[in-house]
């Protein structure tokens, strides 16, 4: 069968009412996957069969709750009303991940007439896992073209099925820190930026980690620490990743050339062979190489964030409350977007 993953996220710092239209960002087929994204201001044209699956899963459990019922379509209002009220104003990111998958034989069928409900149909969670990633680099991506480090909250995943008549298949199984934000304009030039940035990511799969990462922390349902956590390993695994295929080359090349004024703050060439670069060095490569004279404000941040992060796991005592969140989302994206870029 044709499964379809809908993934759709409420970008917090983004004015949903400034999209003069929706604007699409990705459309491309890899690795027998279709893969389409969008920036709207109006999610719910994109998840009417996403919302009606979702409206099943309630029905189904408050049936085995003994709960009150709704008809189907008084159910997907209710979804949606919940929506609007906690995402008003927000743009939103409406991922579709169209690709095949094989049904189970033995699965128990009904037909509704419009659509059916299968029992244990497919193993959706493991659809999940194979797209995380495309999903990841695209929602990165935003974030990315935005330069903001707003959080972005899940509101819809979910995954239907279409059988070889076209007909609707819904798989089930019997068996959820405040930050002041000030929204900014969501522009078709940063929607233009976000769909190139998500071509290089979803392509670069060396850092599909980095985005999982950054995702992670920007997720505003992350604890303050955890998002800390996440943002710093990021921007660890980032420094790493780039140092070794790009930089590293590129500082062995630099050190090879007669230099007037040597940057100080440079691992020397003895130990860019004798391969003894520290996590820092690595840093001070990568922001020379790609910030230059803006440079040493960056070097002063990371080292603060390295501090920060040495505390938290050697047991300090840190206020949770005062962890430098912003500061280290917005190095990493800064320096994701410029290795991008470069």
């Amino acid at each position: 069968m044709v499964y379809h993953h809908i993934t759709a996220y409420s970008l917090t710092g983004l004015n949903g009412a400034s999209l003069p239209s929706d604007i699409p960002l990705v459309e491309t087929t890899r690795d027998d996957l279709s893969v389409r994204a969008v920036l709207t201001g109006a999610p719910d044209r994109y998840l009417d069969l996403a919302d009606r699956g979702l409206a099943i899963r309630h029905r189904l459990a408050r049936m085995m709750a003994a709960g009150e019922q709704r008809d189907l379509p008084d159910e997907i209002a209710s979804i949606r009303a919940k929506r609007s009220r906690r995402y008003s104003g927000n743009a939103a990111l409406v991922i579709e991940i169209i690709g095949s998958v094989e049904f189970d034989a033995n699965a128990r069928i009904a037909d509704l007439g419009e659509f059916m409900v299968a029992i244990r149909g497919v193993d959706k969670e493991s659809l999940r896992v194979q797209s995380q990633s495309t999903v990841n680099a695209i929602t990165a991506a935003v974030s990315l073209a935005s330069g903001r480090s707003d959080a972005v909250e899940r509101f819809s995943d979910d995954v239907y099925l279409l059988d070889e008549a076209g007909k609707v298949v819904y798989s089930v199984t019997s068996s959820g820190s405040a930050r002041l934000q000030v929204m900014g304009p969501c522009t078709e030039e940063m929607a233009a930026l976000a769909a190139k940035y998500a071509e290089a990511l979803v392509r670069e799969v060396g850092l599909a980690r980095v985005c999982r990462l950054l995702v992670q922390s920007l997720n505003e349902t992350a604890d303050g620490l955890r998002a800390f956590l996440s943002a710093w390993n990021a921007l660890e695994v980032l420094t790493n990743v780039t140092f070794k295929a790009v930089y590293k080359p590129m500082l062995a090349d630099w050190w090879s050339q007669p230099q007037p004024l040597p940057d100080e703050y440079l691992p020397s060439a003895t130990q860019v062979n004798e391969n003894k670069c520290s996590l820092r060095d690595k840093f001070n490569t990568m922001s020379h190489f790609l910030a230059g004279a803006s440079s040493e404000e960056d070097r002063g941040c990371f080292r603060a964030l390295k501090c920060t992060r040495d505390n938290v796991m050697h047991g300090e005592d840190v206020d949770e409350g005062s962890l430098p969140l912003d500061a280290a989302q917005r190095l990493v994206i800064r320096y994701l977007a410029a290795h991008l870029l470069r």
